[in-house]
């Protein structure tokens, strides 16, 4: 039904060039560790402001944003590849797989086992 609102997940896109540049410097870089310290390095503005700028147009914050978009290739890589889901949980950047199932269970409202399945995938649809 077209008045249902959609279930699928998106990235919230950015309103600001500078964020612009952020999203690209994330989505770049998302499968190593992110500190505040890298992005102080990578943008001449200081890490607070960048943030700030940040929440106040996506709604959502850089780290916040990151989890996102590392979850999103995740499922990505479970669809189209025959990784083992911990192959792909490191892959994506994440560092224990606790906070990888964390964030995949709050974004997918399921295990990422189960995303494998080609039914559990189409009913986010």
């Amino acid at each position: 039904d077209m008045a249902q609102p959609s279930a699928l997940v998106r990235l919230p896109e950015p309103k600001e060039a500078e964020n612009r540049k952020v999203i690209e410097y994330l989505e770049a870089h998302y499968c190593q560790k992110i500190s505040h310290e890298d992005l102080g390095r990578a943008f001449p503005v200081s890490t607070r402001h960048l943030s700030r700028r940040f929440k106040r147009d996506l709604q959502i914050t850089i780290f916040e944003y990151l989890r996102l978009y590392r979850t999103l290739m995740a499922i990505i890589e479970l669809r189209t590849t025959t990784k083992r889901v911990t192959e792909v949980a490191y892959s994506c950047g994440y560092e224990s797989m606790s906070s990888f199932y964390s964030d995949f269970s709050r974004v997918f409202s399921r295990p990422p086992r189960l995303m494998r399945d080609e039914n559990s995938f189409s009913n986010l649809e």
